[in-house]
């Protein structure tokens, strides 16, 4: 059991949790000891093996190290689902993969994560669905 210690947290992923401490964001595993050094001033749950964090005003994604594995470099982003991660760089949002290679190109006014094979993405205004190909499933009028 972990005592009530901290600021803020989120719940246990991949056996770490990310909470709040002295203002920044650090990672303890269940018996709520830092894992690593590294701070960052926002950070999420692991997800598929990775988690985003802010440092800054970008976001990027480290291992359970604490290694950055994907630099921060986007202006927002979202975890992993589904092998991917929608980010946006300056007005579009794409999707990338957990090596930060580009799988659907940056082309969204707005892009959520997968689920069952499909995101909910806009673009010219208009809602719709992708595939895990980026192709166009359904568009609204």
């Amino acid at each position: 059991m972990v005592p009530a210690q901290f600021e803020d947290g989120t719940d246990f992923q991949s056996g770490l949790a990310a909470v709040v401490s002295q203002g920044k964001w650090r990672f303890i595993n269940s018996n709520g000891q830092f894992v690593h050094t590294t701070q960052f001033d926002r950070a999420w749950a692991f997800s598929e093996g990775l988690a985003l964090v802010r440092s800054g005003f970008k976001y990027g994604y480290i291992n359970p190290a604490g290694q950055w594995v994907i630099p921060a470099q986007y202006d927002r982003a979202g975890s992993f689902s589904e092998g991917k991660a929608w980010v946006t760089l300056g007005q579009q949002q794409g999707y990338i993969s957990s090596t930060g290679a580009y799988v659907i190109s940056p082309r969204f006014e707005e892009a959520h994560d997968f689920q069952q094979g499909l995101a909910a993405v806009k673009a010219g205004g208009r809602l719709g669905y992708i595939n895990t190909a980026g192709q166009l499933v359904w568009q609204s009028p």
